[in-house]
């Protein structure tokens, strides 16, 4: 999908000399959608377990994308928004690589580097606008119409998968384990406890809805979509004796045909 919308971008990129008015705006949009299929991609294949045996393709480029000069009258807090999602779904992914590659898992995790993660993180939810803070009341951001609930709601809950992802090797510990003697490891597991307890409270009031984006979609396929499915399911059990991640495509495209209702 990433390099799809690359080739995309170059086919109908034209380029502008610098002097041209439109220069700017046209380097802004290609940013945003370079950064928007990158993390899309990112997220995917995370969720999906694709790839690389190893966390190590999951990362973040060091960059930003650059927001336009004419900031305000093009949704500071969007903007706003854009870059705090990215900047936790990027210290998300450092930690998890640590925490990845602690062997055995739990043990080797080091303090002090804990603590690093913790404070960019809180640093970071300290930085957002009153608008995008996740613990701010709606009253106190001045949000009447709840037109930025949906922001925080959701960086919200990238802050928390930080979080988890933190104190998860103290949390393994305690569970198999017992609790530690170190008072300062109890802590962390108090504290990844309290996470999970702000998740179930986070999402509590979404718990009996469907997701807007799920219902329904089926009547928007093809009629011959389950032919399509089912040639590449085909292909890829021809494939699956060639490589690992092909035949985990085919067990994530099995299991997705067992739930789908018949038509």
């Amino acid at each position: 999908m990433f390099v799809q919308a690359l080739v995309c971008c170059e086919g109908f990129h034209i380029p502008l000399p610098p002097s041209d008015p439109r220069h700017d705006e046209n380097h802004t949009l290609q940013e945003s959608i370079y950064w928007t299929c990158f993390k899309s991609e990112l997220e995917l294949r995370l969720e999906l377990g694709v790839g690389n045996t190893t966390c190590l393709d999951l990362t973040y480029p060091a960059l930003f994308p650059s927001p336009p000069k004419d900031l305000e009258t093009q949704g500071e807090t969007v903007w706003y928004f854009y870059l705090a999602e990215i900047a936790l779904r990027r210290l998300g992914n450092r930690v998890l690589n640590y925490v990845y590659n602690c062997k055995p898992f739990g043990k080797s995790v080091d303090v002090a580097t804990i603590r690093e993660f913790e404070g960019q993180a809180h640093g970071l939810l300290n930085s957002l606008p009153a608008l995008l803070k996740p613990d701010t009341p709606s009253a106190e951001a001045q949000d009447k119409d709840h037109e930025h609930s949906a922001l925080r709601f959701i960086l919200s809950g990238h802050a928390i998968d930080c979080f988890e992802m933190i104190y998860w090797p103290f949390i393994f510990d305690a569970i198999h384990e017992g609790l530690p003697h170190d008072p300062e490891l109890v802590a962390f597991v108090r504290k990844g406890l309290h996470m999970y307890g702000s998740r179930i409270e986070s999402n509590e009031a979404g718990f009996y809805y469907r997701h807007h984006a799920r219902r329904g979609l089926v009547t928007l396929l093809p009629p011959n979509w389950r032919d399509g499915v089912g040639r590449v399911m085909q292909m890829l059990k021809y494939w699956s004796s060639e490589a690992k991640d092909i035949a985990s495509q085919l067990e994530i495209l099995e299991d997705l045909m067992r739930d789908v209702p018949e038509d």
